[in-house]
């Protein structure tokens, strides 16, 4: 019979002239055509790339030893040196402790808020991503793996670092209701401090970025001791991380030889807050015990004792191949790996007759090769290991499949993938960790029996179990003893977004998902006493059209009054074939079979081509709105940081299982999209109001039709425009440009095809769309008027209150809907606060918003103007003081106003009680906190509120009795993609931004008395991990 070829490896000419390639029997003719060509040709899989390092890497530099020792890293496959790496001792780690030390208290780290610590951990992932081929190369050298497992690995491990790119902007207190009237509670989240993180070998990329990406997104600083068998891949990464742009002493790399005596070090250090180690439950329990002297916090992620068991209903197919994966990834050199194969006695015989065929079949060789399946045993200890465990099971009687030896002929520590039943119960297999290829397989009769078999062990880290019996399904699930569990599925934590870990004597602690977090931070009380984007047509079902009627309307420049453009003027008939295409896209397969990370993907995409248009789009935005143009770029910069959240909140819209009365029942709540959104924007903010609503539609797998100002349709043609470019399917995003706002949003608001409409505007316009969506129960979400107070009372920090006050008032043209309204100022500080005040609004430089130098820009029209100059007129009339201002600018132009500041305000003129939405500063006295409360409060707007004050007490009290939805305290500017906002009373329904609950159905689900076995059919994610 003619013998398969187990291995092929690629030899290159040193003079590369000539490339060969050759198949091998696995015979000694493998060993002998090495040896034979070792003058001519070298390892294709040599390390000659980039990131191959030799050096530690302390206080961000690349350094040796103190003493200068170094040690050998050799290819377990073939024995070879790969690298020598310093060797460090106590000293050196002394050196990598007292760096991260001083980089956890520095500027450079510790003034870093979440959102940047973010940014630097993407740029790894990013820089990670880049260097795939590289970096698998160099793991692949160090350990053996397979190359294909090796790649996978890293995208794996990268996977974390964006996931916890993502989490370092969602580390959230809490405000906890205190029993006292005078009191708050509140806890905060503060990082550990300085974290030593010490690695296994058997994932080297996988662990270090699971541990450090976490720690790193807290805040904490690193001390990284990698296994002395795997430190040329720690330190490649680290070299990325360095390239990233993380401060010096941020992370530091100790490699050393001497494990025992460093591990020791850094348990016994004052100044390593957290221990965070992988590896076998015996040295987890020794370090457990080192760190108690200092009562160190300790995540442990220890040895596991997996069943698999195999139940007869299970999908045989389906057992067999996951029975490979869980038992022979990485040689079966994983804490997750199967370790007790259980199958029940109706499906026994067929079960192993198949997973024997399948592990004859597995491709043994070195790792390089892409066919390779299985690589060596890390070292000869392992090997050792396996040759006692298949030594005593042959002398327990039990049967030897296949497998059960070395393969020499390879490599010396090669072993064959091994099957052995007939297990009696005081073999080793059956009772201690495996951690090499080789499966036990124990035949089983009742559900209670190898329940019992299988939680009959001291570890409980994972466990797997193949079933088509839903009710079998959540039984056996919640009855194994173990932290995690794969349902018809061998390969569990590709999920970076689950909890990672055990109980039992498995580990303490969790890594992953944001419970990963949640170990690195320290949870604070404290009670305190108080272009070419200017577009001319709509866009509609992927397509740029016209108007059904070609009918156009013009797009002028307030500043000057100048036409820029004319887009269609669409009809109800057009607005129908928008919410026609909105609909049919909902349903079709190219939008509603994305997944969620599709569409973050999209919504990124989105993001980043706004950010590189982000000049063209701000020339549009300042051209039809007048907006100064720095304003404009931090307008699409926050718009864009929009999408970039909803695009993180798309991965986290999550159901529940809820607990059920009954034993027969699972009760489930599920969150599905509403359908189709109908978005009416308004022309202050004319691209992030877009981003604000469409980011959280599409984020929860929405359609739009959108409506934009007839002010300012052009920002939105541009956003659309890029929407196509990042590659929404058509249908998804639709844009109806009209002058005739009434009909359309009355057409919009009737239409049974939408689901929900957001508007953002005035409260009249808001009261009548909430009265046409009342008869069909439509989903409204409101964004509307305010009538914000600004309080300052005599304790406020008066240059801190009078700059806030400025942004609060006149961004904008203090045409914003958050803008400060009335100004209310403590007599103690009333004076000087006026007169700071009034020098600074007296520096505005007003002007074309296309000057980077102006401030405040022209009001958006001639109604705006007429009301400004009405409410000004009334104030005279009514005895108020103009202190600076009061009149228009035609020198500059016809819609300018110049900022004003008005004193001595009566409650009987306009502007003490009604939105002003311009540059009008109304500044009204107070005399004690109940008055400023009371008049803040007199109005039928709650949308935000500002106040300044350096008294605790003082702080919280009013906060509470500040009848609004928005809050701004010592700060003018609130908004921010990770807050909720939204008003109360006539200020509007629902809250935008921070969640997308607004675009989702919650859909409830009772599963009972299912006595039908079920079939899943869901695909199989390829991803590797630990």
């Amino acid at each position: 019979m003619k013998e398969k070829p187990l291995i092929q490896v690629t030899l290159v000419s040193e003079s590369n002239v000539s490339e060969v390639t050759c198949s091998f029997i696995a015979t000694r003719r493998y060993a002998d055509v090495i040896r034979a060509n070792q003058s001519r040709f070298r390892l294709h899989f040599q390390l000659q790339n980039n990131l191959s390092f030799w050096k530690s890497y302390i206080n961000g530099e690349w350094v040796e030893a103190n003493d200068g020792e170094r040690y050998e890293i050799k290819n377990p496959a073939d024995g070879e040196i790969v690298r020598c790496v310093p060797n460090m001792k106590i000293e050196d780690c002394q050196k990598a402790i007292e760096a991260a030390k001083c980089a956890f208290h520095s500027k450079e780290w510790s003034s870093l808020f979440a959102k940047q610590r973010s940014q630097l951990l993407k740029r790894w992932y990013d820089l990670l991503i880049e260097n795939v081929d590289e970096i698998a190369e160099v793991i692949t050298a160090e350990s053996g793996k397979p190359i294909t497992e090796a790649k996978r690995e890293v995208l794996y491990g990268s996977s974390f670092i964006e996931w916890f790119g993502e989490e370092a902007r969602r580390i959230r207190g809490e405000i906890v209701p205190s029993p006292n009237n005078d009191r708050e509670i509140l806890v905060i989240k503060q990082p550990l401090g300085v974290a030593g993180l010490i690695t296994p070998w058997n994932f080297p990329l996988g662990m270090i970025t699971r541990k450090a990406g976490a720690a790193l997104a807290a805040g904490c600083t690193l001390v990284v001791k990698p296994s002395s068998f795997t430190p040329l891949t720690c330190l490649a990464v680290t070299r990325l991380a360095e390239e990233a742009g993380f401060p010096k002493g941020v992370i530091n790399v100790v490699t050393t030889k001497s494990a025992r005596s460093v591990v020791e070090y850094m348990c016994n250090s004052p100044d390593i807050q957290i221990i965070s180690f992988t590896g076998s439950t015996r040295i987890g329990k020794i370090i457990y015990g080192l760190c108690s002297k200092t009562m160190k916090r300790i995540s442990l992620e220890l040895g596991g004792n997996a069943p698999l068991i195999v139940f007869d209903s299970a999908d045989l197919k389906n057992a067999v191949e996951n029975a490979i994966a869980a038992k022979f990834r990485n040689c079966g050199q994983a804490c997750t790996a199967a370790n007790r194969i259980f199958v029940q006695e109706g499906i026994y015989k067929q079960f192993v007759d198949k997973f024997k065929t399948h592990v004859e079949d597995l491709s043994v060789g070195y790792g390089h090769c892409e066919d390779t399946q299985m690589g060596p045993l890390i070292n000869e200890d392992l090997l050792n290991k396996m040759n006692e465990f298949v030594k005593d099971a042959r002398e327990k009687n039990a049967c030897i499949l296949t497998g059960g030896e070395g393969l020499p002929h390879i490599g010396k520590l090669f072993f064959a993938p091994t099957i052995i039943t007939e297990v009696p119960r005081e073999a080793k297999v059956y009772a201690e960790e495996i951690f090499g290829p080789i499966a036990p397989i124990i035949k089983f009769k009742t559900e209670e029996e190898v329940l019992q078999k299988a939680n009959e062990t001291s570890l409980g880290l994972a466990g797997y179990f193949f079933s088509e019996n839903l009710q079998q399904v959540f039984r056996v699930a919640k009855r194994l003893e173990v932290g995690m569990v794969g349902i018809n599925e061998g390969i569990i934590s590709t999920a970076f977004k689950a909890p990672f870990g055990g109980v039992k004597e498995s580990g303490i602690g969790r890594e992953a998902g944001h419970q990963g977090v949640d170990e690195y931070v320290d949870i604070k009380y404290r009670q305190r006493t108080m272009s070419s984007l200017l577009l001319s047509k709509a866009f509609i079902n992927g397509k740029w059209v016209d108007a059904a009627d070609c009918d156009m309307f013009e797009v002028c420049n307030p500043a000057n009054g100048k036409l820029i453009g004319c887009v269609p003027n669409m009809k109800v008939e057009d607005c129908r074939d928008a919410i026609v295409a909105a609909k049919c896209a909902f349903s079709s397969k190219e939008w509603s079979c994305l997944v969620a990370k599709q569409r973050a993907d999209l919504l990124k995409c989105w993001a980043i081509l706004m950010k590189q248009n982000v000049d063209d789009i701000a020339d549009i935005i300042t051209a039809e709105s007048g907006k100064p143009i720095n304003e404009a770029k931090h307008e699409i910069l926050y718009g864009s940081s929009l999408l970039e959240w909803f695009a993180e909140e798309a991965r986290r819209v999550c159901g529940e299982i809820i607990p059920s009365p009954k034993k027969d029942r699972e009760l489930l709540v599920i969150k599905q999209p509403l359908g189709v959104a109908g978005l009416i924007t308004p022309w202050n903010f004319p691209l992030s109001m877009i981003t604000q609503k469409a980011g959280a539609a599409l984020a929860a797998g929405c359609t739009l039709v959108i409506k934009p100002s007839l002010f300012t349709p052009l920002t939105c043609l541009a956003v659309a425009k890029l929407s196509e470019e990042a590659g929404f399917p058509r249908g998804v995003i639709n844009v109806v440009t009209s002058n005739n706002a009434r009909c359309i949003g009355e057409y919009m608001c009737k239409s049974r095809d939408i689901q929900i409409i957001s508007f953002t505007g005035s409260t009249n316009i808001g009261k009548l769309i909430h009265r046409l969506c009342a008869d069909d129960l439509k989903r409204v979400s409101l964004e509307l008027g305010g009538n914000a107070p600004f309080i300052v009372f005599d304790s406020a920090d008066l240059k801190k209150a009078t700059e806030s006050a400025l942004l609060a008032k006149f961004r904008n043209c203090g045409q914003t809907c958050i803008a400060a309204n009335r100004f209310f100022v403590q007599d103690g500080i009333y004076d000087r606060f006026v007169a700071c005040f009034k020098q600074q609004v007296e520096d505005l430089v007003i002007g074309f918003g296309c000057s980077e130098e102006t401030q405040i820009g022209p009001l958006i029209n001639e109604d705006q103007l007429t009301t400004i100059s009405e409410l000004v007129e009334d104030a005279r009339k009514k005895n108020a003081c103009i202190l600076t201002g009061g009149c228009d600018v035609p020198c500059l132009g016809k819609l300018f106003y110049a900022p004003t500041i008005i004193t001595k305000v009566p409650p009987e003129a306009k502007i003490y009680c009604e939105e002003i939405f311009g540059p009008i500063a109304p500044i009204i006295k107070f005399k004690t906190e109940e008055e400023a409360i009371r008049k803040a409060n007199d109005t039928k707007s709650g949308l935000a509120a500002y106040f300044f004050t350096e008294n605790l007490q003082q702080a919280f009290r009013v906060a509470k009795r500040l009848e609004v939805g928005v809050i701004g305290l010592n700060e003018g500017l609130i908004s921010t993609a990770e807050a909720p906002f939204g008003g109360i009373k006539d200020s509007g329904i629902g809250h935008e931004v921070g969640r997308i609950n607004e675009y989702i159905n919650i859909k409830y689900i009772c599963l009972g008395n299912l006595k039908v076995p079920v079939v899943y059919n869901g695909r199989k994610e390829n991803q590797l991990s630990h």
